[in-house]
């Protein structure tokens, strides 16, 4: 997501979704938190944009639990 003091975005996905991503990644370098709550909010963020999610369990899941 850096590039030498940059912030990089990835176009092709809603803005919303690179801002969120762009402070978890935050909260996470800062300690507040750990790499597992950042991953299952990361999950939860995808599952909302309906993207496909691989849990951090190796589990492929499908969003049909929503």
């Amino acid at each position: 997501m850096y590039n030498k003091d940059k912030v990089i975005f990835d176009k092709k996905l809603p803005y919303e979704y690179n801002i969120c991503l762009y402070i978890l990644e935050e909260l996470c370098d800062k300690g507040v938190i750990d790499v597992f709550e950042m991953t299952e909010a990361i999950i939860l963020l995808r599952k909302k944009y309906k993207m496909p999610v691989i849990s951090i369990y190796g589990k492929k899941d499908n969003n049909s639990s929503d």
